[in-house]
């Protein structure tokens, strides 16, 4: 499998992981279907590894609405992804859209521009972002349940990193799917479709009414899985940035504010 392999979790839940564990998706299976949560960036074929693992129908359902996230969406029938990311999911299932981001991952990165640049690197680059559109997207709401059989899961609207954020609670195994509301390193503010800071410290706060329903919590990126004490991390770092207020001068830069091992990253029109 190269970067990218499968781990198991349970008898009937997976982690396909992938470029190194660069983004996780994870596959839920019941007694009569399964759910596949992301799509990742489509640099393996999630279809094919969920195929091997059950032949059960495989609906997806995405966490949000970016392009690591949703990038094999159009190989599977029944897709669903909250209301508010259904705009964004269209903008970052486009090629242009999604070679641009990926170019600028590679100059983050410091990759050498004769690298980056290179006739192999392009086409792989193309063959990564000029994917097939997904358009029949389903809209799912906060509070829905999925029943696979023996299997619940309930979505649990969480806007912060994206308008349509979600976490899918797994009701009888006492675990809870994060995508990228919360994770280990820190979570991304920034975006010009994040939500502010006291949006997202209230998408926290609701996780922490309602963390009695599970034991652990399994994130899309870094470290898993994880345990309740980073919901009252990031409602701290949340306070500490709320508290400080808007800095003098400030545009709508992009501030990152470190509590822990863990951070968010935000602009400071959007407090």
């Amino acid at each position: 499998m190269g970067l990218n392999k499968v781990v198991k979790l349970d008898n009937n839940t997976w982690s396909i992981e992938e470029l190194g564990g660069m983004v996780y998706a994870f596959l839920l299976v019941g007694r009569e279907r399964a759910v596949l949560l992301d799509t990742g960036f489509a640099t393996c074929d999630f279809r094919k590894y969920a195929r091997e693992l059950t032949a059960l129908p495989i609906d997806v359902i995405n966490t949000h609405g970016h392009l690591d996230h949703v990038g094999q969406n159009w190989a599977f029938e029944k897709v669903y992804i909250h209301e508010a990311d259904l705009a964004l999911c269209g903008e970052h299932s486009d090629g242009a859209v999604r070679l641009s981001y990926l170019q600028d991952l590679l100059e983050e990165a410091k990759v050498p521009q004769g690298l980056a640049r290179s006739k192999f690197v392009v086409r792989l680059l193309h063959k990564f972002c000029y994917i097939p559109q997904k358009k029949d997207l389903i809209p799912i709401h906060d509070g829905e349940p999925f029943d696979l059989g023996g299997r619940t899961l309930r979505v649990i609207h969480t806007p912060g990193h994206t308008h349509g954020s979600i976490c899918v609670l797994d009701v009888e195994r006492r675990w809870l799917f994060t995508g990228d509301t919360v994770c280990d390193e820190g979570v991304l503010l920034h975006f010009d479709h994040s939500c502010s800071v006291a949006v997202f410290r209230e998408s926290i706060e609701k996780l922490k009414a309602q963390s009695g329903a599970w034991d652990k919590m399994w994130p899309c990126h870094h470290l898993k899985p994880l345990d309740n004490s980073f919901l009252d991390a990031y409602l701290a770092c949340a306070d500490e940035i709320l508290a400080a207020g808007k800095p003098d001068g400030a545009a709508a830069t992009q501030y990152l504010h470190q509590y822990g091992r863990i951070a968010l990253s935000y602009t400071a029109d959007k407090l």
